[in-house]
């Protein structure tokens, strides 16, 4: 019964108010825009975990969602949402997970945000084409992606990647490959979990006025392949080598993935044209998954 209290009052720390911000992906050199995995809420302390058993899984998406693209900002120039609270009544200070100063209240009149909560952008699942396909690389963003997930694996060894696909009747028009965030991403021990958090991903549609493999919206190898047979951070992208189209009006089905998996790294390679940008020796990295969760939705482009 304890048990069952506690995964009560964890699906509990959502107010979910709303959703948020979409950037630009694509196949270039620099950075891309990427998927943004944040701890919103661990296990309570001085609770046991739950245990391994209690559940019928290890791993859910319990709700996933497509978001309003905001311009508002924090004080610091970063984006305003998904913005989460981090205060801790107990100590009286934002110390949360995550701490973030700049959203230190909520309500009306105003209180502390506290640890647990997070505030996002209105969910709209209608998108015109003219705000979200992309023509070039310099093209705004028009939404953002956010999948919140429920962690009991309590599993700190192996590899956590997510991957978001969006697709229509023509091909695709997004395809984030495999976005590899290594071992126990957010520094927990077995005993913190379970876990809640969230994965963000700010990003248009289409091809950006690229073609070939690897175009636009469909993201590129990026610090991939590795240069040790280890995890390289603080983060990588092993590419789908999908070529994405340009995203028109109609229906689009979005797939997110999140995996933790085994990673079974090559041995050392000694070509240059494989290893790319990559010093001579390179590795690559096959995953063997251990667990899994997906969520499936659509959106409507007009």
């Amino acid at each position: 019964m304890e048990e069952i209290q506690l995964m009560k009052k964890l699906f509990a720390v959502f107010a979910v108010l709303a959703v948020v911000a979409f950037c630009i992906s694509g196949a270039v050199a620099e950075e891309p825009h990427h998927a943004h995995p944040v701890l919103v809420k661990h296990a309570q302390s001085g609770v046991e975990p739950l245990p391994l058993n209690s559940a019928p899984q290890r791993i859910w998406v319990p709700f996933a969602d497509f978001a309003a693209f905001s311009n508002a900002t924090n004080s610091d120039g970063s984006f305003l949402w998904p913005c989460f609270g981090s205060y801790e009544p107990s100590s009286g200070t934002f110390t949360g997970v995550p701490a973030n100063a700049d959203c230190p209240t909520i309500g009306d009149p105003s209180v502390p945000f506290p640890s647990g909560g997070v505030v996002l952008g209105n969910a709209d699942y209608l998108w015109t084409v003219a705000d979200c396909n992309a023509t070039a690389t310099s093209s705004p963003d028009c939404a953002d992606q956010e999948s919140f997930i429920t962690d009991n694996t309590q599993d700190i060894t192996d590899d956590v990647w997510v991957s978001i696909v969006i697709t229509q009747t023509a091909g695709t028009i997004y395809d984030s490959g495999t976005e590899v965030y290594g071992p126990d991403i957010f520094g927990q021990t077995v005993a913190d979990y379970p876990l809640i958090w969230i994965d963000y991903n700010p990003q248009n549609l289409g091809t950006m006025g690229l073609s070939g493999k690897n175009n636009g919206n469909c993201l590129a190898d990026y610090n991939y392949p590795l240069p040790t047979p280890a995890f390289a951070p603080p983060y990588y992208i092993v590419s789908a080598n999908k070529t994405c189209v340009a995203a028109t009006a109609g229906k689009a089905t979005v797939t997110f993935t999140v995996e933790y998996a085994t990673p079974v790294y090559s041995a050392p390679i000694t070509k240059a044209s494989t290893c790319l940008t990559t010093p001579v020796p390179c590795y690559t990295v096959k995953h063997t998954k251990v667990y899994e969760a997906s969520s499936k939705f659509y959106i409507w482009l007009y």
